[in-house]
């Protein structure tokens, strides 16, 4: 895969490393800044049409590339099952050079969300973020709140930079009292639990000293176990 880039006027040339994505090649136009690192592009694949926008994330130093370099892994890899649903359409890491300084990129997809009503936006920042833990990963930056984007009428995840190797039971949080009285379960879907989920808008039940069945009717979370487990489900 390659990329040209118009960059300030002057085109730059940008080669993958990946061998993933075949011979694809992208022109893109830079349109604005949208951040520091990030900006829009206007992009099209080579002889394709319509042209369309994109997510430029540029990286300018060596810490910098390898980050994007780890972040591109994810999208390659565990989070590949969930791209363009629960987080953006991934199109490739590219490396070039700008004004004589190693430079990388990474193309992602231009979100534009739609209005919703709250309780449906945080019903689909539960489901987003179950996908991304069934996939293996913890973010361990969602509940700021900045890294959940509307795309269309549906929630995406975006920057995995901090992104954790993670085991999670299916993506299902345990809400229900451990042993000892200890919440014993997913700590970050248990916060965005308590943010977002059916109960956020409740404190949660005082510890108990047995260990409930998150599925049996007397178990106030059974509702939404089974609803994120029915998701989950291929």
């Amino acid at each position: 895969m390659s990329l040209s880039l118009v960059w300030d006027g002057r085109p730059h040339f940008f080669e993958s490393r990946s061998k993933r994505g075949g011979a694809v090649h992208h022109n893109a136009r830079l349109v604005k800044r949208v951040q520091s690192h990030i900006h829009l592009v206007c992009f099209e694949v080579l002889g394709a049409e319509p042209i369309h926008y994109a997510i430029l994330k540029v990286a300018r130093n060596a810490d910098e590339i390898d980050a994007l370099e780890k972040e591109a892994f994810l999208y390659e890899n565990q989070l590949k099952s969930i791209r363009g649903k629960y987080v953006p359409e991934y199109y490739g890491i590219y490396h070039g050079e700008v004004r004589g300084s190693q430079v990388a990129c990474m193309l992602l997809e231009y979100c534009v969300g739609e209005r919703i009503p709250s309780d449906e936006r945080n019903r689909k920042i539960m489901l987003a973020a179950c996908a991304v833990h069934a996939a293996g990963l913890e973010h361990c930056d969602l509940l700021s709140g900045h890294n959940l984007i509307m795309s269309g009428k549906d929630v995406k995840i975006v920057d995995f930079g901090n992104a954790i190797p993670h085991r999670c039971h299916n993506g299902t949080p345990t809400l229900h009292p451990g042993r000892g009285g200890r919440l014993d379960g997913c700590r970050e879907l248990m916060d965005l639990e308590a943010a977002y989920g059916v109960f956020s808008g409740n404190a949660f039940p005082e510890p108990t000293p047995f260990t409930m069945n998150p599925f049996a009717e007397g178990n106030p979370f059974h509702v939404f176990a089974r609803r994120v487990v029915d998701m989950i489900k291929p």
